[in-house]
């Protein structure tokens, strides 16, 4: 028997990911990140199914806990999971990419004498945090679970059934996120402790236009600047009956960039079973030539469209109907709620799937 089941768990704005291998018996799982660390409700609910669905060990270990990027929506759930006295035994390695090994690699000096916000709303929540940064290295240099190394862009990971190709980041992108670091640190002291607060400016809902509207010989896209993004593990992940693209938060331009290498002779693009939508199906982590080089129907949706980011944006969705067609396009989302239903409420396209109880689930089997 082979059987993939992915599972996206209900955790808000944020990414939870659980892939399931079992093949002839071995039971193979990979943790992609967390939710945010302070929803103790929402983590509790995904840790409890995370036991569930590995039957507390019966089904195999977390063979691999992959933390995409420093962003609280992402790993804030993973440093709650590491001091979890019910998980953590049952994790057995971790890929992360703290400030700590960055800088490291980079050859640049490391500065941790404060546990300053890296970016801080006008709310008080932290979006991307060094406490949480270093936190869970100090945590994870403890644990012998973690062996510090950076996994750059056209790196392989073979794991029993499965294979990872990373795709971000590159040493372009570190060296992006260290100076955007070192800005943040001087900022922290020039403040005597205090950052201030980022103006980030009210989002938008676009969920009354129709997808017909949205008129892409027009928009002009906006490429993602953020550091912290940039720099996310986003792979290709491949076993006998599934192949997937996990994007995390990352950039078109270095998404594009190593997929080329995919392309084969005779062909013009890759043929994915499923593509995780990079930040939660925001309007800049997409274009036109990203979709040129994949052949799929199937998108996950990891966003609850809630008033702070406005994700997913519906352009997003328009851009992929119109690129293939609606009648070759699904969408699957891991929260349901009436403000995610009005993006369909003035249309017709029904291939939409939402979670059934805390999580959505994609099976693939042979």
């Amino acid at each position: 028997m082979n059987d993939t089941k992915i599972h996206f768990f209900s955790i808000g704005n944020g990414d939870a990911i659980l892939i399931q291998n079992e093949f002839n018996s071995k039971h193979t799982n990979i943790l992609i990140d967390g939710g945010k660390e302070r929803n103790k409700l929402r983590y509790n609910k995904m840790r409890n199914e995370v036991l569930k669905l590995i039957e507390n060990g019966a089904k195999g270990n977390l063979d691999l806990v992959i933390v995409s990027h420093s962003d609280d929506d992402h790993i804030g759930g993973i440093l709650n999971m590491a001091e979890d006295d019910k998980i953590k035994p049952l994790i057995k390695k971790y890929i992360f990419h703290s400030e700590k090994n960055i800088s490291d690699y980079l050859e640049e000096d490391y500065l941790n004498k404060e546990k300053y916000p890296v970016n801080a709303s006008s709310k008080g929540t932290v979006k991307s945090s060094f406490r949480q940064d270093l936190e869970l290295t100090q945590i994870l240099q403890k644990s012998g679970k973690w062996d510090e190394r950076i996994n750059l862009a056209g790196e392989k990971i073979n794991y029993n059934n499965f294979k990872l190709t990373v795709l971000s980041p590159t040493v372009e992108k570190l060296e992006l996120l260290q100076a955007h670091w070192k800005i943040k640190k001087d900022e922290y002291y020039k403040e005597s402790g205090m950052v201030k607060s980022s103006d980030r400016s009210k989002c938008t809902f676009d969920y009354d236009i129709e997808f017909k509207d949205f008129d892409f010989d027009t928009i002009e896209v906006t490429e993602d600047n953020s550091p912290v993004n940039g720099a996310s593990i986003a792979f290709v992940y491949e076993d006998n009956v599934t192949k997937g693209l996990f994007l995390s938060d990352a950039h078109p331009t270095v998404i594009i960039q190593s997929l080329k290498t995919f392309v084969q002779e005779g062909n013009d693009r890759i043929k994915f079973d499923f593509v995780k939508l990079s930040h939660h199906g925001s309007k800049k982590n997409l274009t036109q030539e990203l979709l040129d080089l994949i052949d799929c129907e199937n998108f996950i949706i990891t966003a609850n469209a809630n008033k702070t980011h406005c994700h997913p944006s519906k352009q997003t969705l328009a851009m992929i109907i119109q690129h293939y067609g609606e009648n070759n396009v699904k969408f699957f989302f891991s929260e349901e709620n009436p403000q995610l239903k009005k993006i369909f409420s003035n249309e017709n396209f029904s291939n939409l799937k939402y979670p059934i109880g805390n999580k959505l689930t994609i099976i693939a089997d042979k």
